[in-house]
């Protein structure tokens, strides 16, 4: 009798190398004509708060280039409403969660959920109905939509309203809060809120996710006492190069050649190898090393189906998702595999 193995692979040496190469292309089943298809693009970024000596004018560049690609979507790496609530259930995932999203936050949402009488869940709900943008609302309309936003915990959304009313308008304390973020330059704000305004949208998608979390946190002394006897990941040689570029380029007062460098596929390849695939080449007493590496796959995958649910509301248009740049090659294979979106990988006109 034949081992059921070996006829397996024996099935599988009789069927045509062209037919795995067409099952491998998902998109070739697609009937959604072309003119219909949601144009994705992934857009690595720095993380810009951790960087000296920027300011808004360092990224109009890179803010000019997202609003010529008419983006009618922008995503951002924000947890939604979904996952903060999930969040809070858990009290593992407590430190990840003022890491992530932060105590005043959390504060703030709380006081705008009990304003409106809407549970994060609900608020985050209409929000995701909302194309209309602040230049077509009257101020009472901004002002609840404004609230509403942050009761999904959606600053930065909320920030696209602020800017249309009085501070006296505003729950004051929330007040406070949103114009102290509306100088920051994390990219939420400086990049995605900047190209956001300009092209009238409604919001900014949140398409984060912490949830791995949970099988990293209750092991991390673990992971951490492995990760010590690697080099530090900025050591480097692709995260050497990255520093001496972005030093030349912010004393250039131009940041876009750190985003042409960093989205680069050679960049992403570099990056993987270096760090992403650190704990394959670490020792590790468990399967700590394995479960960091499923707990990556899982956050890069709920992020991945967050963007395609965001995309559903732009149909035949373009949606741009800023994002961490070590992200960025992870999502490009992901993105692969819809049935009603293409990815393009060149954001930026680059040299």
């Amino acid at each position: 009798m034949i081992p059921k193995a070996m006829t397996a692979a024996v099935l599988a040496a009789l069927v045509p190398m062209t037919a795995f190469a067409q099952i491998k292309d998902i998109r070739s089943y697609s009937s959604v004509p072309p003119e219909k298809l949601t144009s994705i693009m992934v857009l690595g970024t720095p993380h810009l708060s951790a960087l000296e000596d920027v300011t808004p004018s360092h990224v109009e560049t890179v803010v000019d280039q997202i609003v010529a690609a008419k983006a009618r979507v922008i995503g951002i790496e924000r947890l939604s409403a979904l996952e903060i609530v999930t969040m809070q259930a858990s009290p593992v995932l407590v430190p990840a969660l003022e890491q992530f999203v932060g105590p005043r936050l959390l504060k703030i949402a709380a006081a705008a959920q009990s304003r409106t009488g809407m549970g994060a869940l609900e608020a985050a709900q209409v929000t995701s109905a909302w194309t209309r943008g602040a230049a077509d609302l009257t101020q009472e309309e901004s002002r609840e939509r404004l609230d509403i936003a942050l009761a999904a915990y959606q600053p930065e959304t909320a920030l696209l309203y602020r800017e249309h009313l009085p501070a006296n308008a505003l729950d004051q304390e929330a007040a406070r809060y949103l114009d102290t973020h509306r100088s920051s330059m994390n990219e939420r704000v400086s990049v995605a809120l900047a190209a956001a305004r300009r092209l009238g949208l409604a919001k900014l998608w949140s398409i984060d996710s912490h949830l791995d979390k949970r099988l990293i946190l209750p092991r991390m002394e673990e992971l951490q006492a492995a990760f010590a006897k690697a080099p530090p990941v900025t050591q480097m040689p692709h995260f050497v190069e990255q520093e001496e570029i972005t030093n030349r380029a912010i004393a250039k007062g131009d940041l876009l050649p750190v985003y042409c460098h960093i989205n680069a596929q050679s960049f992403g390849a570099a990056d993987v190898r270096g760090q992403f695939d650190l704990p394959n080449r670490l020792e590790f007493e468990g399967d700590m090393g394995r479960i960091r590496e499923a707990a990556w796959d899982e956050r890069n995958h709920r992020i991945a189906a967050h963007v395609r649910h965001a995309s559903a509301s732009a149909v035949g248009g373009a949606m741009v998702v800023l994002i961490g740049v070590g992200h960025k090659p992870f999502l490009d294979e992901l993105l692969l595999t819809s049935l009603d979106s293409t990815t393009q990988n060149e954001v930026l006109a680059c040299d």
